[in-house]
């Protein structure tokens, strides 16, 4: 499914490479941080950041000479050569560093290769329409050729590329970086680009304006919701299920977790990747917090006892060569969020498994503290904040933990099973009240579960399904007997993510899957639903479509 969807997001802009005929593979380029430039060469250094659901950071990317016009290499015509620039530096999920020394000469962008999933990639190569936003690059001996930052982000179905106006070299990247790049000092550094930036580039602010990727779903205070997206840009939805574009992250910074702050100077504490912990300001400037001793990871939960004023974090840390200790997801608690001295409260290993395949961690906020969960475990813990301690029981029957939802009032909905493959086709639904002490299964008319029930403040149940038909929503106030079930969306959602607020609205969002992101709410409990707010834009769609026909 990934699959078809990231063709059909790239299938106007972008032509999927095959096999099927002979291909001459591209030169790969010296690291200019390692190696020093051979005679009459230069260096390109840029930076990439990706705002796509289907596309990682890139990895690498294609530069074509471009050789002037009738230019014949004896009685031939000449085929123009091909280099790779290698990510030599993945800054986050979403962005990476890559640079390589090349000949001198003028060079244009053909192709991009990104990690789809592990262990392939997939590359994609460029249309001239494309390579003409972005314009042609010129590298000159002994000379640096800093490209800035360059944006690749989904526009409705197509897939667009352009030049950042905000990031126009990478000097503070690589001063923060790559502090070891001391001879770049010795050098010349010009922007590389043989045009300046054109007025029709216009991938960095509809990446910014339209959402994509949205997560870290927060409730504020009064009704209102805050969220972000891929790009780090913040948004803020009012009670009656307005969207509007608050912040923008510095550096394109993917942010992940989000919460208030007691301090009235202070508007939001904001986590990201990399340990980054940020207050945002009444100006809506944001301020790095020094983290103290927490470990380096990405920060997906953010929380504060109320009462004794100690803040909880929590953070996924991906492996680490240094111990060999494999990704995990922690609590962690200290008295201070500034300068901290971290603990950790709870730990579960997050590995993939050669028997079990993926495993899973989560952790969410409750009324009087906290939820951790985990498929290493399969058990619910909840931690009470007033007196410090543990409640923990397990998943029914010694069953594996798939997948979980926080409802309404403390509730929790799992999806369980045996078995290690397809979860859906062996898994059970089941939810609680209690924190597991006891569990209530579900049988909705989904045969072949997919996703954890969700309950509703006023007791009402909600399964989304559908993996091989009858997609939508199902409904019931009595979810323990297969009668009473009630089909109240007939739509295929089971990709989408749904979000419980503390009014009671629920916010269901598309994760891309159309190649086009959508928020959608509902205030009736799932019966009816609109589109807040979208990453599709009918002016920019009008646009492309007159274009296609002139």
């Amino acid at each position: 499914m990934k699959t078809i969807i990231l063709k059909r997001l790239l299938v106007v802009t972008l032509i999927v490479l095959t096999q099927a005929c002979a291909v001459v593979l591209p030169t790969e380029t010296n690291n200019p941080v390692k190696h020093p430039f051979k005679p009459g060469e230069g260096a390109v250094v840029v930076s990439i950041t990706s705002n796509s659901a289907q596309l990682n950071y890139v990895s690498k990317i294609t530069l074509e000479q471009v050789l002037p016009p009738n230019y014949a290499s004896g009685t031939k015509k000449a085929t123009p050569t091909q280099y790779y620039l290698n990510d030599i530096k993945n800054i986050n999920r979403d962005t990476s560093f890559l640079a390589g020394n090349l000949p001198a000469g003028e060079y244009k962008l053909v192709a991009l290769q990104a990690p789809v999933g592990a262990p392939g990639t997939v590359s994609y190569s460029l249309r001239n329409f494309n390579t003409s936003i972005v314009g042609n690059i010129v590298v000159k001996p002994n000379q640096i050729s800093d490209l800035g930052r360059v944006v690749l982000t989904a526009i409705n179905l197509n897939a667009g590329i352009g030049r950042s106006k905000q990031y126009l070299d990478n000097a503070e990247l690589i001063k923060k970086y790559l502090p070891e790049w001391t001879a770049i000092e010795t050098h010349s550094v010009d922007s590389g680009w043989l045009e300046p930036r054109k007025d029709i580039d216009i991938a960095e602010s509809f990446a910014t304006i339209y959402p994509i990727g949205m997560n870290a779903i927060t409730d504020l205070e009064a009704g209102y919701v805050a969220g972000a997206s891929r790009m780090g840009t913040m948004h803020v939805r009012t009670p009656k299920g307005f969207w509007k574009t608050v912040v923008q992250a510095p550096d394109f910074l993917p942010i992940r977790s989000i919460a208030l702050h007691p301090d009235d100077n202070v508007r939001f504490i904001v986590g990201a990747e990399s340990a980054k912990l940020f207050k945002i300001n009444k100006e809506f400037e944001f301020i790095e917090i020094d983290t103290g001793n927490l470990v380096n990871g990405t920060i997906l939960f953010i929380d504060q006892d109320k009462q004794t004023k100690r803040w909880y974090l929590g953070v996924r840390q991906e492996v680490r060569s240094a111990d060999d200790k494999p990704p995990t997801l922690a609590v962690y608690y200290s008295d201070d969020l500034e300068s901290g001295d971290w603990a950790v409260l709870i730990e579960a290993s997050v590995a993939w498994s050669a028997w079990s395949g993926e495993t899973y961690a989560w952790v969410w906020p409750r009324s009087n503290g906290l939820g951790f969960a985990s498929t290493e475990t399969s058990s619910v813990h909840c931690f009470d904040y007033a007196s410090q301690a543990w409640t923990e029981y397990p998943i029914p029957n010694d069953q594996r933990l798939i997948g979980l939802t926080g409802g309404a009032n403390d509730s929790i909905g799992v999806l369980a099973g045996k078995s290690g493959g397809f979860a859906g086709v062996f898994a059970n639904t089941y939810y609680t009240t209690n924190c597991g002490e006891s569990w209530v299964q579900t049988y909705s008319p989904y045969k072949v579960k997919a996703s954890a029930p969700l309950m509703l403040a006023d007791g009402t149940v909600l399964e989304k399904g559908g993996v091989f038909r009858d997609g939508g929503i199902y409904a019931s106030k009595t979810p323990w007997e297969k009668e009473g079930w009630q089909k109240i969306l007939d739509d295929s959602v089971l990709a989408e993510s749904i979000y419980l607020t503390e009014k009671g609205d629920l916010i269901m969002i598309s994760n891309g899957q159309w190649g086009w992101e959508a928020i959608r709410g509902s205030s009736d409990g799932g019966k009816t639903w609109t589109i807040e707010k979208s990453s599709y834009s009918q002016k920019m769609q009008d646009a492309i479509d007159g274009a296609k026909e002139n």
